[in-house]
């Protein structure tokens, strides 16, 4: 019998500014990476800084294989226009559909995700998600998107499954592979 190679896509949606969610946030952001690749699953990211990025740090700490999807059309929009980095980064795909078609993109390319501290454009991949039956964790926190994203199920969604809350990053991650898995 074949083996399978196929390895796991997880993608972590974040804020993309540097210094916007604290400390605590950006630990639990690189434990999300370590765990990520220490499951031998692929980090996909939206090639930003932030919450991202330090997921991204976290998965190169353990050798993991990190793929960024970036909305500009070629590296020198990327890092010229888009003002980006791709330190940390093992794959970029350069998308040239901007942040929405990139947040498209990404989430598409994702087995499941994960939502850390941010803003309203979380949201937005948070919907895209749903809209795509991706399993997601939420990672839990005193920030906008937690919050807000726990309201909407309130009153949405209450029966929906595929969205796991949990504050330990390690063991969403977990909770994450094993739904992603059955």
């Amino acid at each position: 019998m074949a083996k399978n190679y196929i390895k796991l896509n997880i993608g972590i949606c974040g804020e993309s500014g540097d210094n916007v969610c604290g400390v605590e946030a950006y630990d639990n952001a690189k434990i999300l990476g370590n765990e990520i690749a220490k499951n031998k699953a692929i980090l996909i990211t939206s090639a930003t800084e932030g919450f991202s990025l330090w997921s991204s740090i976290g998965a190169k700490e353990e050798n993991g294989f990190v793929v960024s999807i970036s909305p500009a059309a070629n590296k020198k929009e990327h890092e010229e226009v888009y003002r980006l980095s791709d330190e940390y980064t093992d794959l970029m795909i350069f998308s040239g559909f901007g942040f929405p078609g990139r947040d498209l993109l990404f989430i598409r390319s994702c087995d499941a995700i994960v939502i850390g501290c941010g803003q309203r454009d979380l949201i937005y991949q948070f919907s895209l998600a749903m809209h795509s039956n991706k399993p997601i964790g939420v990672l839990e926190g005193d920030w906008y998107a937690c919050n807000a994203i726990k309201i909407i199920m309130s009153e949405t969604d209450k029966n929906n499954n595929n969205v796991i809350f949990e504050k330990d990053p390690k063991i969403l991650v977990d909770k994450l592979i094993e739904k992603i898995k059955n």
